[in-house]
């Protein structure tokens, strides 16, 4: 019903997991969460059950006045209940006067008649919103249980290709990501398109798994479309940002928070355009906001909790020559990295990197080299965390153990040339810069951003801890007027 309220073309339809939140925020009466979501309309009904017979009564109010704007009523068999649902919408729209073209539930695609594969996706979806890795491999299970159901169900493979992306994402940073789950994902995703070309969910979800293919033109295409079919979801609005890059980035991620307030990966997005463009300054600001939100979510147990905002901000104030201030916010993000949510092992390594990195610079070499070896703890063949260490431990005067580290750094970084190009210019070019080769390393950031996709390839370049000491040279600000450029 949801859906096909919004589908209608009249209506703003808040998110249930907003009003979810407004509730927690107020006594939960209609006129409180009416005001905090500004939404004067509500839906509200009932049903009764009488063995395979079903009654519903629903009604939509204007919480403001009281006034009831539109009455349904509907009986019918259970087993029918997709269709009950339409002719609900259908006689909303018929007292409101709004004409209802709405794709029939029964039989049609993008929903199933088989309450059982409905039942099996709805649980996978609110085992996916968690973003707890432990449930992701649930999530896929029942998102496939719902495909072998009804093998139609559009919603179904644009749910198991979420889900089988978030299993890939938590590979992301290993040397060879799962590749075949980027695949499987893509495929489900185009499958999903290919059944119901109309389903802006379909396009927005595969705008969001291109971009892990650095497929970005088409991904940018896709989430165009979304938004297009559906301009009042914010999801779609998400995966358009996630997809686009610069200026179209930065007004889809306002766009999503327009819609959804408390949604703290948007000001991530946003910080990241602002980074690349080198104004450290705004992404500062932004990510003071989204740091506080980050905060908020971990602490309420929202769906969708946001990881990284601290780290980011710690890397900028590091960049900004302010080490005593990023290191506390690199410790804020380890305590929230939790290890079982997406992203959580990959920021408290990229956290325990970071604060190597600032006392590697405020001199305390033993202590850096301890967060080094920490963060190889939790990914073993991180190539940066190895240069890291090694760097460390030669300040120590641990020229032999210093060495070992080096060179697994300079293997791993034949590997990423293969597995992960742009990671491995970045790498390489922070090893020139630590032999002292300054010149050359913004020579091979310079190639690798004009060879690169369009999209935010290298956008971490302004804030990178062992790139900073090229900071004048000819050939780094080339890279970073090349990376601005691209960030527009």
């Amino acid at each position: 019903m949801t859906g096909d309220l919004r589908a209608l073309g009249r209506f703003r339809v808040v998110d249930r997991g907003r009003v979810t939140e407004a509730i927690r925020r107020t006594s939960g009466s209609f006129q409180e969460v009416s005001a905090d979501l500004d939404a004067p309309l509500v839906v509200v009904g009932s049903y009764q059950r009488n063995g395979d017979r079903i009654r519903i009564t629903a009604r939509i109010v204007n919480v403001r006045n009281g006034e009831a704007l539109a009455d349904a009523k509907v009986d019918g068999l259970l087993a029918d209940i997709f269709e009950l649902q339409d002719r609900v919408v259908s006689q909303f729209s018929n007292e409101l006067g709004v004409a209802a073209d709405l794709i029939a539930r029964s039989g049609g695609p993008r929903e199933t008649p088989s309450l059982e594969a409905y039942r099996a996706f709805t649980e996978g979806w609110l085992q996916l919103e968690t973003l707890d890795i432990r449930e992701i491999p649930r999530a896929i299970a029942k998102f496939e249980r719902a495909i072998t159901i009804d093998p139609r169900y559009v919603l179904a493979y644009t749910g198991l290709a979420s889900a089988q992306l978030a299993a890939y994402e938590e590979t992301r940073s290993e040397n060879a990501p799962a590749q075949e789950l980027l695949n499987a994902a893509i495929s489900h995703a185009r499958r999903a398109v290919m059944l119901d070309h109309t389903l802006a969910e379909a396009h927005a979800t595969l705008a969001f798994v291109l971009v892990s293919a650095w497929e970005t033109k088409e991904a940018v295409q896709a989430g165009r479309r979304a938004v297009a079919l559906e301009p009042t979801n914010w999801r779609h609005f998400f995966r358009l940002g996630h997809a686009a890059w610069g200026d179209e980035r930065l007004r889809a991620a306002e766009n999503t928070l327009a819609l959804y307030p408390d949604f703290a990966f948007a000001h991530f997005q946003t910080a990241m355009v602002h980074v690349a463009r080198g104004h450290l300054r705004e992404a500062e600001t932004v990510l003071r906001q989204g740091a506080a939100v980050q905060d908020r979510q971990i602490g309420r147990g929202d769906r969708y909790p946001a990881l990284g905002l601290h780290w980011l901000l710690g890397l900028v104030r590091l960049a900004q020559d302010d080490v005593e201030e990023a290191l506390p916010e690199l410790d804020r993000e380890r305590q929230l990295a939790e290890p079982h949510r997406l992203y959580g092992r990959e920021y408290e390594m990229n956290t325990l990197h970071s604060r190597g990195a600032c006392l590697v610079r405020l001199g305390r070499s033993d202590e850096a080299a301890d967060c080094f070896r920490r963060a190889l703890a939790l990914f073993p063949d991180h190539a940066q965390s190895n240069l890291g260490l090694s760097v460390a431990l030669r300040a120590m005067g641990s020229h032999d153990v210093a060495e070992e580290a080096w060179r697994k750094a300079l293997g791993i970084l034949e590997t990423l040339a293969r597995t992960r190009p742009m990671e491995a210019a970045i790498v390489h070019s922070q090893v020139l810069a630590v032999e002292g080769k300054l010149n050359d390393a913004g020579a091979v950031l310079c190639k690798a951003l004009d060879d690169a996709p369009p999209g935010f390839a290298a956008w971490t370049l302004p804030i990178e801890p062992f790139l900073l000491q090229l900071a004048g040279i000819e050939s780094f600000r080339a890279a970073l007027a090349r990376l601005s450029q691209r960030a527009r």
